[in-house]
């Protein structure tokens, strides 16, 4: 799934399709053990809040449940 995700980020810069970032496989396991503190550094310089972040990642996985 990582190396599937980091093919679609590497195509959207080279096509230029819309940004894209995705994360590891591990952010939401990492999120939940250790909190906020443990994920805070994974979206310095992407120019969005950690908060608003993890609100949209939960968001979608509540929406992908139902």
């Amino acid at each position: 799934i990582n190396f599937y995700m980091n093919l679609l980020v590497e195509r959207n810069k080279k096509e230029r399709y819309p940004a894209l970032y995705a994360f590891s496989t591990f952010f939401y396991p990492k999120l939940i053990s250790g909190g906020y503190k443990a994920v805070k550094r994974w979206t310095r310089g992407l120019g969005f809040s950690l908060p608003f972040l993890i609100t949209f990642y939960l968001l979608c996985l509540i929406s992908a449940e139902q």
